[in-house]
């Protein structure tokens, strides 16, 4: 992405914002009279309001746009509320708010057309912002009718709306992230980082089709342009073979894969930091019996492996048990959880890893 249409779109979006915000002032202050601590706080509230509707009429964009081209479901979070589909059941949460207002991760379990496809999915967001900020012109036009806080809060529609729809539209990438509008300039333009990305997206749906890491085509993972190291394609890519290595049973290279993740943390968002660093305790418990690393590393990630319950960490918790804390007494019941998250695990591929993983820990206890 280049970093000067980022810091330009950056302010275009802004200026749209502010742009917007100020005609809905000025309207106000021409056609009401009330004490400008009501009128703040009604703004604020209208704010806080469309900021949470916006997030997720884009999600539910991307989700309706991903059905309708070969994606399913797996969770949609706005805010700080989530909603997962374990099995046929739609499970909500609340959550700590992350680095954006809103993701959705959906799956697919075939690779034909996964460009085209995943092109639309993405525009299903961008679309939905559209379509909402269109709507909230809308309440301009009803001040004569509107009493000043019903003005106030639905005149923030419009605002709050330029901001998510360009701010989405417009290319921009935040902590190397790419926005829906990069993603689809990058799927149009073929450009290497989204080729990568869509062959990660095509190990993904070998995976969801019940294929484990080593059982996926080695193309996928090594058939790809060369990127730099500050691309997230890239660490996404790195991270997609510690899970070949670590399948396949090739403990060097998945040691020095992870390594080599850990040395990028800082091109990383946080919420995928924690993530790396789980699996380096993981490395660090099993491959290298490294116990003063791993104790430094369960410091950090602790939090994160007890309050998202999947195999993963389940099996990071069970491998610390063994090795380090060598509380062999606990390590039945971890197992036997960790067997129930294999079974809940959407992504048939991953479970069967996981399954392996956790019969080899089972051998030490």
């Amino acid at each position: 992405m280049n970093k000067k249409t980022n810091v330009i779109n950056n302010i275009l979006t802004m200026a749209v914002t502010i742009g917007a915000l100020f005609g809905v002032v000025l309207l106000c202050n021409s056609k009401y009279s009330a004490e400008i601590l009501d009128v703040v706080l009604y703004f604020l509230a209208g704010a806080v309001i469309f900021g949470l509707i916006n997030a997720f009429v884009h999600e539910w964009g991307h989700i309706l746009a991903g059905k309708k081209n070969g994606f399913k479901f797996v969770s949609m979070t706005v805010w700080f509320f989530k909603w997962t589909k374990i099995r046929k059941r739609i499970q909500f949460d609340f959550v700590m708010m992350g680095e954006e207002a809103g993701s959705s991760e959906m799956i697919t379990d075939y690779t034909d057309g996964i460009a085209k496809r995943f092109k639309k999915m993405t525009m299903g967001g961008i679309v939905a912002s559209g379509i909402m900020m269109l709507v909230s012109i809308a309440p301009l036009f009803l001040w004569s009718i509107l009493p000043l806080w019903a003005y106030c809060l639905l005149g923030m529609m419009l605002p709050v709306s330029a901001y998510y729809f360009f701010g989405n539209v417009l290319p921009m990438a935040s902590e190397g992230v790419l926005n829906d509008g990069a993603t689809v300039r990058g799927i149009n333009k073929d450009t290497p980082s989204m080729k990568v990305m869509l062959s990660v997206l095509s190990i993904q749906a070998e995976l969801t089709s019940g294929k484990s890491p080593a059982e996926i085509d080695e193309k996928f993972y090594f058939e790809v342009p060369q990127l730099p190291e500050d691309d997230l394609n890239f660490i996404l890519l790195l991270n997609a073979r510690y899970a070949y290595y670590l399948d396949k049973g090739d403990t060097e290279k998945a040691k020095a894969t992870i390594d080599r993740l850990m040395s990028l943390l800082v091109y990383m968002p946080k919420s995928y930091q924690v993530v790396i660093k789980t699996d380096a305790l993981y490395n660090a418990c099993t491959f290298d019996y490294n116990e003063e690393t791993a104790d430094e590393l369960m410091y950090e990630v602790e939090k994160y492996v007890n309050n998202v319950n999947n195999a993963t960490n389940v099996r990071v918790k069970l491998a610390y048990l063994i090795y380090v804390a060598k509380k062999k007494d606990a390590c039945e019941v971890f197992y036997e959880k960790g067997l129930r998250e294999c079974k809940r695990c959407p992504v048939l591929g991953l479970a069967k890893m996981e399954q392996k993983l956790f019969d080899k820990l089972k051998k030490d206890f």
